[in-house]
């Protein structure tokens, strides 16, 4: 789709990484896509190959479906295929276990090549196609509440890097763990302790030209494809919006980025927003400056908030899903 920002064209698409576990979430995301006015913009939708057949239906308006075995390099999806299937076979705990190994000591190969890890590497892969300038990711979790201008994602000529200084030392989660290991990836020495970028959120736009440069830096430095070096990280150690930002910031070519602030977007996250997800729903929607909402599913303490949860709240402004 050509969107005109200024006297500049871009070439968009958007851009969504999913899977079955997801797929509710993924209706939802295509249901406010539609009620919005965006059900035929460009958007391409990679899920696990084994869960195309329950995609299949939802395949229509701009929705173009790929599989993880059409757009990953092969040996990437035949180590996600291997992934799958000791998953399987040692079962939910001694999984997480393995995971855990591979966080401390680097044991336990199987799991870099996880969903959560491929998908990272889905979203590059396909957000780095030739006939785009500029490719959205979108979420399953995210809702779009309202009409808006794509131009919000090229403000003047240029691409626009959502960041938010908002993340210290002290933060909860692994936001600074990300920042740090982007910084040494990168080489770009210690991180400060100066509050830095917390926005891994989405709608995340990413600049082809930047995120192919991105690519190349990486392979030279590290004398591998791009892939392997990003996989070869332990386990929940890095995050790929993370890392195309704090590469975005050293580029010279500041004329064609726009770092900036994303207004307009909330992320349900605390338990109490959770238990009174109605109200944080309703004030999404009645808000003329909130254009997009991410309802993650979660588990904290003992009760597992799955998208189902939010079903009656998001009916009311977007309809049942049939």
């Amino acid at each position: 789709m050509k969107v005109q920002s200024g006297d500049r064209e871009f070439s968009l698409a958007f851009v969504t990484a999913t899977w079955g576990a997801d797929l509710d979430h993924f209706r939802w995301l295509r249901r406010s896509l539609e009620k919005a006015g965006f059900a035929e913009v460009p958007h391409i939708v990679v899920v696990q190959t084994e869960d195309l057949h329950r995609f299949l239906s939802l395949a229509t308006g701009g929705v173009q479906l790929k599989t993880t075995a059409d757009v990953l390099p092969p040996s990437v999806e035949s180590g996600r295929v291997r992934a799958l299937s000791k998953a399987r076979r040692y079962g939910r705990h001694l999984t997480r276990f393995c995971t855990s190994l591979n966080k401390r000591f680097g044991w336990c190969d199987f799991v870099r090549y996880s969903g959560w890890q491929v998908q990272q590497i889905t979203k590059l892969t396909v957000s780095a196609d030739a006939a785009l300038d500029v490719a959205v990711v979108l979420d399953s979790d995210l809702i779009v509440t309202r009409p808006f201008d794509l131009q919000v994602f090229m403000p003047g000529e240029a691409t626009a890097v959502f960041e938010d200084l908002d993340v210290t030392p002290d933060s909860p989660g692994l936001s600074w763990k990300w920042h740090c290991n982007a910084r040494a990836l990168l080489k770009q020495g210690p991180a400060e302790h100066t509050p830095a970028n917390g926005y891994f959120a989405t709608p995340f736009v990413l600049d082809r030209r930047t995120l192919t440069s991105l690519f190349s830096w990486l392979q030279a430095e590290y004398l591998r494809p791009w892939y392997q070096v990003l996989l070869s990280q332990p386990v929940a150690s890095w995050s790929e919006f993370c890392i195309y930002t704090q590469f975005a910031r050293e580029q010279p070519q500041t004329s064609r980025l726009a770092i900036t602030r994303n207004r307009h977007q909330r992320s349900l996250v605390s338990v109490d927003e959770r238990r009174d997800h109605e109200r944080f729903i309703q004030e999404s929607f009645d808000d003329p400056d909130i254009y997009f909402m991410n309802i993650p599913s979660d588990r904290r303490g003992k009760q597992h908030w799955s998208v189902d949860h939010y079903d009656a709240a998001l009916s009311q402004y977007l309809g049942p899903l049939v």
